[in-house]
Order: structure tokens, then sequence, then C-alpha cells
């Protein structure tokens, strides 16, 4: 029981130590990123205000965490949902348009969530056969 915990330890902190040797460069060029575009709004003052707004900025976050962490989990898609129905209620300020976004904004997550391809349970990752196998093993009750 000691030794798989320390087992189970000792792989923890070496999968946290190859995530930081690499997080700094993704978190690097975010900053760089945001830095050129605040150049770019004192250099060219008759940009479109909504490039440089916060919607676009969660917008771009979620691109960011998603790419930082592969797509895994939801928070990225939760940001850019929010920053997208923003940002289209903005540029679609029509009632008729904008009761329309947050639903959709709500049936794209539902379905993400549905659909996604792996999901963890406890600390085992599990596939879409793994499911199918569990679902007709498990007994009804």
């Amino acid at each position: 029981m000691r030794d798989e915990f320390r087992n189970r330890m000792r792989e923890g902190r070496s999968r946290w130590e190859h995530r930081s040797k690499h997080s700094h460069i993704w978190t690097g060029v975010f900053i760089l990123l945001i830095g050129l575009a605040a150049l770019l709004r004192t250099i060219v003052p008759d940009s479109p205000e909504w490039v440089f707004s916060w919607q676009t900025f969660l917008l771009a976050l979620g691109v960011f965490i998603g790419l930082k962490h592969n797509f895994y989990g939801f928070a990225w898609l939760v940001l850019i949902l929010i920053g997208g129905a923003f940002l289209l209620r903005d540029f679609y300020p029509d009632p008729s348009i904008g009761r329309f976004i947050w639903p959709v904004a709500l049936i794209v997550f539902g379905g993400y969530l549905v659909l996604r391809p792996g999901r963890k349970i406890g600390s085992m990752k599990i596939n879409t056969e793994e499911k199918k196998q569990a679902l007709l093993t498990t007994p009804p009750f």
C-alpha cells in the first residue's frame, strides 16, 4: 500500500515536472501576443474596437487554454462560448437574433459534454469501447 502511494506520487511529480518545463513557453507566447495587440492598437488608432474588447480577450484566452491543455476539459470551451456570445450580440444587436445566442451556446456546450471522446472516471481514463463494455456488464440495479 505504501509503495503504491509512493509510485503514484513519483508519477504525478514527473508529469508535473514535464508539464512545467514547457508551459512557460505558451504563457510567454500569449503575453507576447497581448503586448503586440496593445502596440498595434497604439500604432493604428482607427482599428476596429471589437479587436481589443474583453470578448475577444475571452476568445483568445479560451484558445490559449485549449492549446495548452490539448483541448482537454471544458474551461476553454466555456470561455470561447461566453466571449463569442457577447461578441455576436455586439455585431448583431437586433433582438430577434440576440435571443438565439444563449440557447445555441448551451446546446453546443451540452453537445460537447455528451460527445467528448474520452472521460476520466476516478483515476482511470476510459475510451468508448470500454464504456460500451462497462454498460453491457453492469447490472441495472
